[in-house]
Parts: structure tokens; C-alpha cells; sequence
């Protein structure tokens, strides 16, 4: 790491520290990161952080979505996950099977 990052990254933490909105909190951390990658105590955070994000209520966004069948209730369309950033992804089957496997309950807190 340069010398010269390691202000910029102690400012990045001490903004982190100050935050009080979880996600706030992890853009900060994650530019800490960015500026001093071998700093542990930073990506301990940071997965921890995330861990609790994605462990809270997901909001999801369906694009065309079509109901086929009596309950249980199938859609069928794309689905966009709400980012820790803010942004909308795309999700497609596999990464959806991952996060179930990473995040037990992000399927069963859903809210459309």
C-alpha cells in the first residue's frame, strides 16, 4: 500500500465508524478496503456487515412476471436483487441457489 493511501483509508474508517446506516457504513468500509487491502479488521467488517444485510428483509423487483399455476404461486420473469449499494442487479437461477446456500432465510424474507 502506498503511504499515501493510508490517510485516505483512516478517514474512510473513521467515516465508517461515524455512519449510522448499514450501508452506508459498508461503501465506506469497502473504499478503506480499496485503499488497504491487507487491513483484516476492514474485511472482517465488511463481511459482517453484509452477512447482516443479506440476513434482513430482501427487497426484490420481478419484471413481467406471470403467475402459471394455483398456490403455491409460480413467477417467472427476471428478478433484481436491491444491491448494499443501492443499485438493482439481476439475478439469474444459479446465483439465486448460491445466495440461498450462502444466506439461508434471503428466499423467506421476500417482499415484493
Amino acid at each position: 500500500m502506498s503511504e499515501m493511501n493510508k490517510p485516505l483509508a483512516a478517514a474512510m474508517r473513521a467515516m465508517a465508524e461515524r455512519a449510522l446506516d448499514p450501508r452506508e457504513r459498508l461503501g465506506f468500509l469497502k473504499s478503506a478496503r480499496d485503499l488497504d487491502p491487507t487491513d483484516v479488521r476492514v474485511l472482517e467488517q465488511i463481511k459482517a456487515i453484509e452477512r447482516q444485510i443479506f440476513d434482513e428483509t430482501c427487497y426484490v423487483a420481478i419484471e413481467q412476471a406471470i403467475i402459471v399455476g394455483e398456490p403455491p404461486v409460480q413467477i417467472e420473469g427476471c428478478i433484481y436483487i436491491l444491491q448494499p449499494d443501492r443499485s438493482l442487479k439481476p439475478l439469474d437461477g444459479r446465483e439465486l441457489g448460491a445466495f440461498h446456500e450462502r444466506h439461508p432465510n434471503f428466499v423467506k424474507n421476500w417482499r415484493l
